[in-house]
This record gives C-alpha cells, structure tokens and sequence, in this order.
C-alpha cells in the first residue's frame, strides 16, 4: 500500500493547492447539478399545480353559469301547489293570449319520476295560430311561475295560409314530491 505522508511529501505545494481546487470544483459541480434538478422537479411540479388550478377555475367558472341558469329553475320547482296537471296552465296561458279557443286537444302522457320529483306531462295541439301568438305562448310557458318544460315541440304550416301554424308540443309539469 502506499503512506499518505510518503505522499505529501512527494507533492510540492503547488500542485496540492491544484489538486484542492480541483476537488472544489468538482464539488462545486456536482452540488450544482443536483440543486438544478431539484429545481426542476420543483418546476415540473409548479406547472402541473398551475395547470390543476386553472382547470379548477375553468370548473368553478362553469358551475356558477350553471348554477346561474338552475337558479331560478329551482326557485319555481320549490313553490308550493306545484302538484297537478299542466292543463289548466297551459289554458291559463292561453286565455291570457287569447288563444284558449285554438288549443284543441290534451292527451297525457306518462314521463319518469326521478329522485323525488314528480313530472306530469300532456301533449298539447294548438291550430291556427301566428308566430307571433305562438311565441308569447311558448314563453308564457317557459316563464310561468311554476316549472314547465317543453319536451317535444313540432309545428307546420297550413297549405291554404301558411302564416298560419299548427303545434304539438309535450309540456311537462315538474314538481318536488311531498
């Protein structure tokens, strides 16, 4: 083997001042190398965080549109003496029109209950009736105090006047079952 001292000796003092510095270096070196990659995972991290977060307020910003629009929805869900029929509504609405005369038939139809609200449904035909009548029905209904859908919805126009329309619609009562 060889003697540490035998060594020193043999060096002179130049070169083992060399030989520091060297070592230092190659310290220096290998501390910087490991500080970057620990950087950069820690930057890798960051971004995927930044990237979580703005899917986070994609989210939030689609759930209070949503919850704008289900707002009022539920605010006329909840309104007491919801349960019934939707024909005497829509005959409201339309006697409000003055269109009570053109709804000529209601035939009820049975839609799914689901998870405690009670949906009542009927098709609706309404003859010979103008754009204009048929558009304030449609948002008569659509803006009623109670929740009323509108499911279906078909319209023609008559052969000998065709600003003249005949409408089926299924219009669904949905009230919260007591």
């Amino acid at each position: 083997m060889f003697d540490i001292e035998e060594l020193r000796g043999k060096l002179d003092k130049k070169t083992r001042i060399y030989l520091k510095g060297a070592a230092l270096l190659c310290c220096a070196g290998i501390f910087i190398a490991a500080t970057n990659g620990a950087v950069g995972k820690v930057e890798m991290r960051a971004m995927a965080r930044k990237a979580e977060l703005k899917a986070f307020y994609v989210k939030k910003a689609e759930y209070l549109k949503d919850s704008a629009v289900a707002a009022p929805l539920e605010k006329k869900l909840l309104l007491p003496g919801t349960a019934g029929s939707p024909v005497p509504i829509i005959e409201e609405i339309g006697g409000n029109l003055g269109i009570r005369s053109n709804i000529k038939s209601f035939k009820p139809f049975e839609d799914k209950a689901l998870k405690g609200y009670i949906k009542n449904g009927v098709e609706a035909k309404v003859e010979g009736i103008t754009l204009n009548q048929l558009a304030n029905f449609v948002y008569g209904i659509e803006n009623y105090r109670n929740l009323l859908l509108i499911k279906n919805f078909a319209m023609k126009s008559r052969f000998d006047n065709p600003d003249i329309y005949d409408v089926t619609m299924q219009v669904v009562l949905v009230s919260k079952h007591e």
